[in-house]
């Protein structure tokens, strides 16, 4: 029952991880159609997706943890 807890809780945060991942994405699609109107630094552009690159390897990597911690819970 507490590993199940866990996990739901840890889908939770994952939930609102991807979520705040897809709201920066879509934010760079809008300074990218802003672009069209007033030109915008493509270095700003690079720096924001850069950034939202880093965030889903800490995503990828915050996965892959909380499964292994689900995993030896299990074993255990």
């Amino acid at each position: 029952m507490k590993n199940e807890k866990s996990f739901l809780s840890f889908i939770d945060d994952l939930k609102s991880e991807i979520n705040n991942i897809k709201a920066q994405i879509d934010e760079v699609g809008n300074d990218k159609h802003q672009n069209d109107t007033v030109k915008t630094s493509n270095k700003s552009k690079t720096k924001k997706i850069r950034i939202i690159i880093v965030q889903k390897a800490r995503l990828i990597r915050l996965i892959i943890l909380k499964i292994m911690k689900v995993l030896r819970e299990q074993l255990l």
